[in-house]
């Protein structure tokens, strides 16, 4: 039984290389998020926990890459990805496409210690076409949760507060913390802890992660990825 914190499954060496990652808060209208909500609430598949042996607790989570209703969202994504990807230190032209996924994570969700660039493909050298990550976070206010942070390996976190974007390269080693409900807003007062409720799938912790794809020819990330084993 690994402790929250431990940092497992991957090299060493991997804890002091230092993260790169790209923020923006406040991208896209201020209405959009409950809508993005609302229309998961709608559509979402029944809920999936306990992947690949406890490690992948998702919650429920959708393709909506073709889905008609999310242009605002592709055109934010497309305005943000040259300033991102210079600040990766990526090289990104236009001959890209874009890969959408919504997702909810509710009580004791967590996502564990993954890379997206291997954890895509049986390549042990992780050849493919992902370019970029990005993740857009939503939620319902107040705030009724805690927790549920985006980790790299090197500690930093990523606080996952309404209308923020990242994006960050796919190669590096990241997590999802355990989300917890609160039974306020967590920016009230005192907190009567033994009565928390259920935290209901409206109220959960939102997202749109996705990938920047290169559209022809892969991508060689070598020793960039854990191990370095290319």
């Amino acid at each position: 039984m690994h402790r929250e914190g431990e940092y497992v499954g991957r090299p060493q060496f991997e804890r002091s290389r230092e993260s790169r990652h790209y923020i923006a808060d406040d991208v896209l209208d201020p209405a959009l998020p409950r809508i993005f909500i609302d229309w998961g609430m709608a559509n979402l598949p029944p809920v999936q926990d306990d992947m690949a042996g406890g490690g992948y607790q998702s919650g429920t989570h959708l393709d909506i890459s073709d889905v008609d209703g999310f242009g605002d969202f592709h055109d934010m994504i497309h305005g943000h990805r040259v300033n991102a990807a210079e600040a990766l230190g990526i090289e990104m032209d236009d001959d890209v496409r874009l890969e959408l996924w919504i997702s909810a994570r509710a009580e004791g969700h967590y996502f564990h210690w993954h890379t997206d660039a291997d954890y895509a493909t049986k390549n042990p050298c992780g050849i493919q076409t992902r370019l970029a990550t990005f993740c857009y976070y939503m939620h319902t206010e107040p705030r009724l949760w805690l927790g549920g942070e985006f980790e790299f390996a090197d500690g930093t976190l990523l606080d996952p507060l309404n209308n923020r974007l990242t994006f960050f390269p796919p190669w590096q080693i990241h997590r999802v913390r355990h989300v917890h409900a609160v039974p306020w807003g967590i920016d009230e007062g005192e907190r009567n802890w033994p009565d928390v409720p259920e935290l209901d799938w409206q109220n959960a912790r939102w997202n749109v992660a996705g990938w920047v794809h290169r559209l022809h020819g892969p991508v060689d990330y070598g020793r960039r990825l854990p191990g370095g084993a290319c």
